[in-house]
């Protein structure tokens, strides 16, 4: 099955099993705001769920948990982070939040590196609202490839300092928006 077909599957999947749960009531730093907003009755992969009514299991398609950001929780080795994701409705715009290792405050940090690998397929996403240290908590790159790439499982890499991290987002399965 080709890469087109598959994310046409997941699409349907998502929009037949409805229902997430905004965990954003455990927060309590909300920078780096979702880029886009529940969209009707579809429900599609990195959306925000903050006005859907619906609940969900707290489970993972990595972790579990639908972060802070409305996205995707995974770990990240070694623990001293979590990142989660998400993907714009609107555009192809991928979005990697790095949260406390607690997984509940978005935790600007300087990354020299954030990669996501995808077969031979490499994707490098750039930092955004920086402040005043330079810092930031969101990584997101404008890219179609990465949009469909992500669903279907990638590597994270990233570089603090001199301290290397390694973080695995699964595929999604259809009970996973």
């Amino acid at each position: 099955m080709n890469l087109l077909k598959l994310c046409a599957l997941a699409t349907v999947c998502c929009a037949l099993n409805c229902g997430c749960e905004d965990a954003r009531e455990r927060v309590t730093d909300h920078s780096g705001s979702p880029t886009h907003s529940h969209n009707g009755d579809s429900h599609s992969h990195g959306q925000d769920h903050s006005s859907d009514g619906h609940s969900h299991d707290q489970e993972s398609e990595s972790d579990g948990i639908h972060g802070v950001n409305g996205g995707h929780v995974f770990s990240f080795e070694p623990a001293d982070y979590v990142g989660e994701w998400l993907v714009s409705n609107d555009d192809d715009v991928t979005k990697i939040f790095i949260l406390d290792k607690d997984g509940t405050v978005n935790t600007p940090i300087k990354v020299e590196n954030l990669e996501l690998r995808r077969g031979d397929s490499v994707f490098t996403l750039d930092a955004e609202n920086l402040n005043e240290d330079g810092l930031s908590a969101v990584y997101s790159l404008d890219d179609r490839d990465l949009s469909i790439a992500i669903n279907l499982g990638v590597e994270v890499k990233m570089e603090v300092g001199e301290k290397k991290y390694v973080g695995r987002i699964a595929a999604l399965t259809p009970h996973d928006h």
